[in-house]
Order: C-alpha cells, then sequence, then structure tokens
C-alpha cells in the first residue's frame, strides 16, 4: 500500500491544513454544562472568518479535544462552543475519493424542526496518511 492513500484534489499532507483542536468543539460540551461564552466561527480571530465562498476556503481537519470528525447527525443545540451547532448532513467519502461536495445542516433551535434550520456548502475528503491505518476526514470549509 502506498504511505498516503488520497485524491490528488485532496490534501497530500496535514501540513496542508488547519488543525481543529480546541475542546470547545467537542460535542460533548454543552452551553448549559460548560456555562462557556458561544464560539463562531464567522469572526476573526476564527480561521474560518472572511471565506465567503467555498473557492476562499481553506482545508481543515478536527484533532485531539475537538474530536476527530464532524458529527453526521445533530449533536444537540447549543453544543461545540456554540448556539448553532454543524452537522454533516450528507455521508463522508471512503478513503482516496475525489473531494465530495456535501452539505452541512446548522441546528437553529432546540426541536426536530430545527434541525437543519441553516445550511451551507462544504468539500470532505477522507485520507489515510498512514499506509491505510487510520483515516483522517479533512472539510473544505468556509465561515458558517
Amino acid at each position: 500500500m502506498p504511505p498516503t492513500l488520497c485524491h490528488a484534489n485532496c490534501p497530500q499532507s496535514l501540513s496542508e491544513t488547519i488543525e481543529l483542536s480546541e475542546s470547545w468543539r467537542s460535542v460533548h460540551n454543552t452551553k448549559a454544562e460548560m456555562g462557556y461564552d458561544d464560539m463562531c466561527d464567522s469572526v476573526a480571530p476564527q480561521p474560518m472568518a472572511g471565506a465567503t465562498d467555498l473557492a476562499s476556503a481553506k482545508w481543515f481537519h478536527f484533532y485531539g479535544d475537538a474530536g476527530r470528525r464532524m458529527p453526521t447527525r445533530p449533536p444537540g443545540f447549543q453544543r461545540c462552543g456554540t448556539q448553532n451547532t454543524g452537522w454533516l448532513a450528507t455521508p463522508h467519502p471512503p478513503v482516496g475519493a475525489a473531494p465530495r461536495t456535501s452539505t452541512v445542516c446548522f441546528q437553529t433551535g432546540g426541536s426536530a424542526a430545527h434541525y437543519c434550520g441553516a445550511t451551507a456548502q462544504v468539500e470532505v475528503c477522507a485520507c489515510s496518511y498512514d499506509e491505510g491505518a487510520t483515516t483522517t476526514y479533512l472539510y473544505k470549509l468556509p465561515q458558517p
């Protein structure tokens, strides 16, 4: 197996991405329990600020206390350090596949009617940088 299993249109190393490792990004972090101030990735100094569309967006990956990937179902209102929690509403691609245009839903309220109250288009890649031992999901994220 080659050392890197990653489509040519995806970042070929983690050094080409920005790591999101802040503990407040975790799905286990709730506003009620943690008492945090809302963070917002659309304003500086957050790394997505200023990327008004997918063409100007950068590649990111989750790591450490933030988790390993974006959730694929609504994690709950007021989690992940923000008021309107984002989650990937389309499946993650397989390792080595071309970047997949995907939809991020933002939960804008506490009821099921608000699970996808707002959306954004992103790109997602799945790569292995360790000969297939683990999968790293990469996300091209504009400001929400």
